[in-house]
C-alpha cells in the first residue's frame, strides 16, 4: 500500500466531514452518552480551516484526513482521522511519524490533544513516543519525545 499527501480543496470538504463524523463517532458518542450528528457536522465545520486540512491517501484513494496548525516552535497535530474501513493498516501510524519527522527536521515540538474517550488513538500516539503532559476533564495533551 502507498501511502501519500495532498493539500485539500474546496472539492474534498464532503469527504473530510464524512471521515470526522465516521471515525469520530464513538469517542464522540462515548463522551458526550449520545450521538447528535447535526451537532457534531455543526461544530467541525465551524472549526475546520480547509487551508490546514491534507487528504491522505492509500493507493489512490481517499482514506483520511490531518489538520495541522504550525507556529515557529510548535507543530499541533489538531486533527487526524482515517475512515473506519481503513484503521488498524498502520496509515495513521505512518503519517504521525511523518508529522513527528517534519518537527524534528525544523526544531519544533509536536503536539496533539486526544480525548480521554478515545484509547485506541492515545494507545497509538503513546506507541509513537508522545507522553502524557496535561490532563483535563474530557483531553489528554501529549508531546512527542525522543526515544
Amino acid at each position: 500500500m502507498i501511502v501519500t499527501t495532498r493539500p485539500a480543496v474546496d472539492a474534498d470538504l464532503a469527504f473530510i466531514l464524512d471521515c470526522f463524523l465516521r471515525a469520530m463517532r464513538p469517542s464522540l458518542t462515548e463522551w458526550r452518552g449520545e450521538w447528535n450528528e447535526l451537532r457534531e457536522r455543526t461544530r467541525f465545520v465551524d472549526v475546520l480551516d480547509l487551508d490546514r486540512a491534507t487528504i491522505i491517501e492509500a493507493d489512490e484513494a481517499m482514506v483520511g484526513f490531518l489538520l495541522l496548525v504550525e507556529s515557529p516552535r510548535v507543530l499541533q497535530l489538531h486533527t487526524i482521522a482515517i475512515t473506519p474501513e481503513h484503521q488498524g493498516r498502520g496509515i495513521g501510524s505512518e503519517i504521525v511519524r511523518d508529522v513527528v519527522n517534519i518537527g524534528r527536521q525544523t526544531g519544533r515540538y509536536v503536539v496533539l490533544s486526544v480525548l480521554k474517550s478515545n484509547p485506541r488513538a492515545e494507545a497509538l500516539y503513546v506507541r509513537l513516543g508522545f507522553c502524557v503532559v496535561e490532563e483535563t476533564e474530557y483531553y489528554r495533551h501529549l508531546r512527542w519525545t525522543a526515544r
